[in-house]
């Protein structure tokens, strides 16, 4: 993982973090190391001092130290300044522990310029210990993806195999994957309820994409929604169904239906998500809309060339309409629409919106 972390992955996720944990603590300089017995490489910083070469090399063995290290002290803050350049001429250094990555590599989080006021040791006590959970846990996700995104399968084609031409061991792994790649998309997606407009219609969302995460995530949901694990898909269901009874109720709906499928075939993501939400709820799911098969990216400001939908039973009375993915909204707005149209009461609901 450190090798990959030096590579830069996951780096705009990261400095964000640093950012966030810079205002946090009140220093004006934030980077996160990997600290071996050759010396200090640096993964990510930010701030008035950031290291002039993101990768030095101390060349100085720092086996010798010993963290946390908390100091304001000048002749201390020289001497480290050997392996930690962001301490020289700073009037403190904070240097705590984050993940061992094996017995040779120490991740850690340094801050210096903290005010002269500051108290340093609360700092430590009391600060530094939440920011490094939040990067501990984030650092967990990143190597988790980052083995995912390495093994033989890519990110959007890693979900499991009944080739018989696989052996039973690379079958037992593929297997694995799509549990890594839905953990990762659960714990980084951000529970965000939220309200749109499109066309009139009124749409729902229950959680929306981290930006600085965005592109592995929407790579890892592609690569789910070719065949979803049945954990995932019952957790989104449970989440979508939640937040229709947290909308109107349990007792407003007659059915459920879902947008119609393209890209992932005539039973696809939403109309599986659909289903569940149906038996999440003890309501009857209805096949409103006919099939239709779209080319090309799923994505509505590229894809401007679908058919229309085409409805094939009307559910009557109350329902509640899910989509996987409201990115611009104009999907499930054509849905909404017609179902409205032959007089049904129609709640919009998205798992992602946005």
């Amino acid at each position: 993982m450190s090798d990959i972390l030096l590579e830069g992955f996951g780096r705009e996720h990261l400095d964000e973090t640093l950012r966030y944990i810079s205002l946090s603590l009140g220093c004006s300089t934030t980077a996160l190391l990997i600290v071996g017995k050759q010396g200090v490489r640096t993964v990510s910083a930010i701030g008035l001092k950031v290291l002039a070469s993101r990768w030095s090399l101390t060349g100085i063995s720092t086996a010798s130290l010993e963290f946390p290290i908390v100091t304001d002290q000048p002749e201390k803050l020289a001497a480290l300044s050997v392996h930690f350049p962001m301490a020289a001429g700073s009037r403190n250094l904070l240097v705590a522990p984050v993940v061992e990555h094996d017995p040779n590599h120490l991740l850690v989080l340094a801050c210096s310029s903290f005010p002269t006021t500051a108290d340093l040791s609360d700092a430590a006590a009391v600060g530094v210990p939440r920011v490094t959970q939040i990067l501990k846990s984030q650092v967990r996700l990143l190597a988790e993806l980052a083995e995912v995104a390495s093994a033989k399968f890519s990110v959007e084609t890693l979900m499991p195999t009944s080739d018989p031409e696989l052996t039973e061991e690379a079958q037992v792994n593929g297997a694995e994957h799509p549990e890594v790649v839905s953990d990762f998309l659960l714990s980084t997606l951000v529970r965000r309820r939220s309200m749109r407009v499109r066309r009139d219609l009124i749409y729902f969302g229950v959680r929306s994409w981290r930006s600085t995460l965005k592109s592995y995530q929407i790579a890892a949901l592609r690569a789910l929604k070719r065949n979803p694990p049945p954990t995932f898909l019952r957790f989104v269901a449970a989440e979508v169904a939640d937040e229709a009874v947290r909308l109107v109720g349990r007792q407003a709906f007659q059915s459920v239906t879902a947008v119609p499928c393209g890209h992932s075939g005539p039973n696809g993501f939403s109309r599986q998500l659909g289903i569940h939400v149906a038996r999440n709820l003890d309501l009857p799911f209805v096949d409103t809309f006919g099939y239709r098969p779209v080319a090309g990216s799923s994505h509505p400001k590229t894809n401007v060339t679908r058919l229309p939908m085409r409805m094939i039973a009307t559910p009557g009375g109350s329902t509640l309409l899910v989509d996987d993915v409201a990115t611009s909204g104009a999907h499930i707005a054509e849905a909404g629409a017609l179902l409205r149209k032959v007089g049904t009461q129609v709640t919009p609901v998205a798992w992602i919106s946005g």
